[in-house]
């Protein structure tokens, strides 16, 4: 397998490869399997991504799932109507997702927008100081020729199913967990768990629902 490098502007056919790297402008075009994906310039894909280790320090934008082994994100990654699939996520940058995110370990500490989450062990929190890799001009750049804005304003999963949550800043519809630890600011509307839950003087949540007491509590 071979190796692909885009450091200006250009693209990468479909295949499969060992790595790629992209420091400029590129695009994937079609279906890519590659060992090692790094991206970190300004980048989109269309076609489906099956990779084992995937790293996000600029900004990506793909149309087609993604499945990786582990994933970090420093950058921007959005995927409007697509799902990312991992063993592992990491992320301390910003993570949009129209569709569905999974893994076993999901670790983010950014600026989010999630659909759905599934998982085992889940941690969530907002942070606003996070540093986005590029100034107001290439965020204009990047809406001109990609046609995405990347916003920073609040974060929010609208719906998550897993073993443990714990999350802070962070606002939910729909809980489904084993135990759920919240903290600073979180907006809950329902919340399924049969396990402990536990929320601080800040948070809000609007039922608590256990099969255990087959009733809800507010």
């Amino acid at each position: 397998m071979t190796s692909e490098r885009i450091g200006g502007i250009g693209s990468i056919s479909c295949g499969e490869y060992d790595s790629i790297q992209i420091d400029g402008i590129g695009k994937l075009k079609g279906s890519i399997k590659a060992n090692q994906i790094s991206a970190s310039g300004i980048s989109r894909s269309k076609g489906k991504i099956e990779v084992s280790l995937l790293n996000i320090n600029g900004i990506h934008k793909a149309k087609r799932t993604i499945k990786a082994r582990e994933v970090a994100i420093n950058g921007v990654l959005r995927l409007k109507k697509a799902s990312l699939h991992a063993d592992k996520i990491n992320c301390t940058g910003s993570l949009y997702c129209g569709h569905e995110l999974s893994a076993d370990q999901i670790s983010i500490q950014g600026i989010f927008s999630i659909s759905h989450i599934y998982g085992d062990t889940v941690k969530l929190f907002h942070d606003k100081s996070t540093h986005l890799p590029i100034g107001r001009k290439s965020r204009l750049f990047c809406r001109l020729l990609f046609g995405f804005r990347i916003p920073d304003g609040a974060s929010r999963a609208d719906y998550v199913e897993c073993t443990e949550l714990v999350a802070s800043n962070t606002k939910f519809k729909t809980i489904h967990a084993g135990s759920v630890t919240l903290s600073q600011n979180c907006e809950v509307d329902k919340i399924y768990c049969d396990g402990p839950v536990t929320a601080d003087s800040t948070c809000t949540i609007g039922k608590i629902i256990s099969s255990q007491s087959k009733g809800e509590t507010t």
